[in-house]
Parts: C-alpha cells; structure tokens; sequence
C-alpha cells in the first residue's frame, strides 16, 4: 500500500468512526422510552435471526440424516431431531454450570472437561468390561459425572468403544510372531502358512530380519502408453547377499485370484534404505515373523470415470497380463 493509498484508508476510517460517534449521540439524545422500543425491536429481529439459524440446523440435519440412512420415515428422524434439542439444552445448561463454577471462562470449563477424559474413558472400558450395554452404561455415567452432558457422555462412550475395537483388531492383526532362523523362502512360507487358522483370509505379512541372499526385481520407468505387463517382463533383476531389512506384503486366498494374485505379494526394503523392490526370492539368516489376519477389503471404484464406466476390458487378455507381471 502506498502513502497515497494509505490516506485514502485513513480518512475513510475517520469518517466511519465520526458517523458511529454521530448515531451514538442521537441514541443518547432520546428518550427512555424510544431507548426501550429500539432495544425492544433488536432484541426482536435477533430472536429471528436465531429462529432462522435453527430452522436452518434442522433441515440440514433432517437432509443429512436421510442421505446417510435412506430407509428412516420422516417420524424418525424428527424423533432424532427432537432428542438432538433435548441434548443441545442439556450441554448447554451443563457448559454454563461448569464455567460458572470456574469463574465465567469458556476455556477453563474446557479444560476441565478435557482433564476428566481418562477418567471417564477409564470407567467406560469397566462398564464394557463388565458387560453394559450403550444406554445402561449412559445413565451410570450421567449419575457419576454430573458436570458433563450426556451429548459427551454418549460421544464418549462411542469413541472408547471405537477405541477398543481398533485395539482388538491390532492384536489380531499381529496374532502370529515367531523367530526363523536359516529358511529359504519356500521353507518359510509354508511355515507361515501354518500358522493360518483357515486357508480363505488375507494375511498381512511382516519379515523383520538379517538376509544372506535377497533377490527382488524393480518396475523401470515407462510411458503412459505402455502396457505394465510389457513393462513387467523387462524388470531388472537385483540381488544383495547379507542384507538387513524387513519384507513386508500379503498373502491372497485362492479364491479371491482375481481381485489380487493367489499366494504371496511380498516387498523387501534394507535397512539403510539403498535397496529393495518386488521380492523374487530369498534366505533368511534369522529374523522374526509377524503374521496377521485381514478382516476386511475395501473395494473403490471410479465412479465418476466414463471411460472406466464404458471400456470394454479383454478379460482373458487380463489374466494373462497378471500371470506375466507377476
């Protein structure tokens, strides 16, 4: 901004300063009962402001509602829109309390609720424990924790539960870890294929380990236009002896050929971060081996994509082009 510039922006300010000085004066200059209608029709077109904001909030969440859960009647969801006041009343009379016992600041009563999270998670993890269920658990902890609302007694509830389920899914994940000395890749796999309880889920698979002889093959860069299979036959091949890193991939169930290769899809990266690639085939000095079950498959189309939408696919083309890549 220059000098010019920055006058302009100054007088303009002046004049806006002069003009709330002059409205201020003429305000003063009433009497007190034009001071009380004025505050009257303020408070008024507020009280419609505020009415329009939650008319707003209902439609948006009653839309929000149905878009997620297509199936709700309209007696549903304004039952969910009914029970959602009732819950915005009682946080609010909650933070009010709470920030009048601590003196009127917003940011202690924040901090405060904060400061009972491990508490509160830590009785949660006992009411799940013991077998409660969500609403049973709800009302114990609305009687125990009288300061905090049950809109975040309920959130609370649903977040350590998420929380515990995360936590058992990772211990399944690594359900399997066991030491391997001196195995040559065929060797170790079939000893990790016996650890599966099944033969029809994912494993995740993890090597951490000294190796005396890797050998993994690298995808070279190549055009758009080139097919990955073409591309696939002519990887280059490397190979290091007496390397430290870790392998990491997955194994695929017979039965889902197709959406991945059947049998194992495995990574190797050294330690130093020099070498690695698709693994062809290795011996393992020693190591250790964590195997985990996949509970899930996520599958993303591209939905926006017409010309994904409409390509017409050589199917048998494709199986082939997989046999060869891999």
């Amino acid at each position: 901004m220059n000098r010019k510039e920055r006058r302009l922006k100054e007088k303009e300010k002046k004049r806006e300063d002069n003009k709330k000085v002059e409205a201020m004066a003429w305000f003063k200059s009433l009497p007190a009962a034009k001071h009380l209608l004025i505050d009257s029709l303020i408070k008024i077109e507020a009280r419609k402001e505020n009415d329009s904001l939650l008319q707003a909030i209902d439609r948006c969440f009653s839309a929000a509602v149905f878009e997620e859960l297509e199936n709700l009647e309209w007696e549903d969801v304004k039952r969910i829109i009914d029970k959602s006041a009732e819950l915005m009343l009682d946080d609010a009379h909650k933070m009010k309390n709470l920030k009048g016992s601590l003196g009127g600041s917003y940011d202690m009563a924040v901090k405060k609720i904060n400061e009972m999270g491990p508490e509160i998670e830590a009785r949660i993890r006992e009411l799940i424990e013991a077998g409660y269920n969500q609403k049973v658990s709800v009302k114990i902890l609305i009687e125990e924790f009288k300061e905090i609302s049950t809109a975040m007694l309920t959130n609370a509830y649903k977040k350590t539960k998420a929380i515990i389920k995360d936590e058992e899914k990772a211990k399944l994940i690594s359900d399997s870890i066991k030491e391997v000395v001196g195995e040559s890749d065929k060797e170790l796999e079939e000893r990790i294929e016996s650890y599966y309880d099944g033969e029809n889920l994912f494993r995740s698979i993890k090597i951490r380990g000294e190796f005396s002889h890797m050998h993994v093959r690298m995808i070279p860069k190549s055009t758009p236009e080139t097919k990955f299979a073409e591309v696939a036959i002519h990887q280059p091949e490397y190979s290091r002896d007496n390397v430290a890193g870790t392998i990491v991939g997955f194994w695929t169930p017979e039965i889902f050929h197709g959406v991945s290769v059947a049998g194992y899809h495995l990574h190797f990266i050294s330690d130093d971060l020099t070498f690695g690639g698709h693994v062809m085939d290795f011996v393992i000095k020693e190591g250790i081996i964590e195997v985990g079950a996949v509970d899930q498959l996520d599958q993303r189309f591209p939905v926006q994509d017409r010309q994904y939408l409409f390509a017409k696919f050589n199917v048998d083309e494709m199986k082939k082009d997989i046999e060869k890549a891999e």
